[in-house]
C-alpha cells in the first residue's frame, strides 16, 4: 500500500511539473524518453540532431531498456514518453503510430535463396532453413515469431543472439538465417556485410513503432506534436 501511494504521490508530481511545461510553445524542458533496444540505434542518430533543431528548449533525457521495463517506468512515472514496438499490451496509454516496420528476409551471401526467381519469399521458402532469432525477452524475437509459419518455428536455431549486432554477425557467417525489419536494413549495421536482403511474404508482416504516454499526462498536445514530428522523418 505504501509502495503504490508513492507511486500515485510520484505520478501526481511529475503532472504538476508537466502542467508547468505545458504552458510553453513547444516542447520544453526535462523530459525522459524511453527506447527499446531494437530501436533506439537505429532510428536515434538520425533523429537526435532533428530533434535539437526543432525543439531547441528540450532536454531529452535518453532510457533503453527491454519493453516490459520501459513500460513499468512510464506506469510508475519514471517516464515521460516510450518508444516501444506493438503488438504488445498498452493500457491506459496513449498510443500513437510512428511506422509500420516491414519484415525482410537477411541471408548469408552463398545462400541458396538468392537463386529464387520470384520478388517475395514465403514461409514455405525459408521453412526448411536455420532461422535466428533474438533470445528471450526481446520483443523483436516474439514478432517474428508471429510472422513465421509453424514449419518454420519448428527450424529456429536453439542459439538465440543477445543483439542485433550479433545476430547479422552470426548470419553473415552462414549461421543461418533471420527476419530484420525496415529501421534496421536501411541502417548502417548492415553496410558492407556479407549479407543480402529479401522481401518478405509480399510486405504482409510488420511490427509498429509506436510512441506511447500517460493518459493522465498534462503534456498530451505537446506530445502529439512530437509524434507527429517523428512520424514525418521515420
Amino acid at each position: 500500500q505504501i509502495a503504490k501511494k508513492a507511486q500515485y504521490i510520484n505520478i501526481e508530481m511529475n503532472d504538476v511539473l508537466d502542467l508547468a511545461k505545458s504552458a510553453q510553445k513547444s516542447m520544453f524542458g526535462e523530459t525522459k524518453l524511453g527506447v527499446i533496444p531494437t530501436i533506439a540505434p537505429y532510428l536515434l542518430p538520425k533523429l537526435m540532431p532533428k530533434i535539437r533543431n526543432k525543439f531547441p528548449q528540450l532536454e531529452l533525457k535518453l532510457v533503453e531498456d527491454q519493453t516490459a521495463n520501459i513500460l513499468n517506468m512510464l506506469y510508475s512515472g519514471n517516464l515521460d514518453l516510450a518508444l516501444i514496438a506493438k503488438p504488445y499490451k498498452t493500457e491506459n496509454l496513449n498510443v500513437q503510430l510512428i511506422k509500420k516496420d516491414f519484415f525482410h528476409v537477411a541471408v548469408p551471401s552463398k545462400s541458396t535463396l538468392l537463386k529464387q526467381t520470384k520478388k517475395s519469399l514465403s514461409n514455405k521458402d525459408i521453412s526448411d532453413t536455420n532461422m535466428l532469432l533474438l533470445d528471450e525477452g526481446h520483443c523483436l524475437r516474439e514478432h517474428a515469431l508471429e510472422a513465421c509459419s509453424k514449419e518454420t518455428k519448428q527450424k529456429i536455431d536453439a542459439f538465440k543472439a543477445t543483439s542485433l549486432l550479433t545476430l547479422v554477425q552470426m548470419v553473415a557467417n552462414n549461421s543461418g538465417i533471420t527476419l530484420l525489419p525496415d529501421i534496421v536494413v536501411n541502417s548502417e549495421l548492415l553496410k558492407n556485410s556479407k549479407i543480402k536482403i529479401l522481401d518478405y511474404e509480399n510486405n504482409k508482416n510488420f511490427r509498429e513503432i509506436t510512441l506511447c504516454w500517460r493518459n493522465s499526462t498534462p503534456r498530451s498536445n505537446d506530445f502529439l506534436k512530437f509524434s507527429e514530428f517523428l512520424r514525418s522523418y521515420v
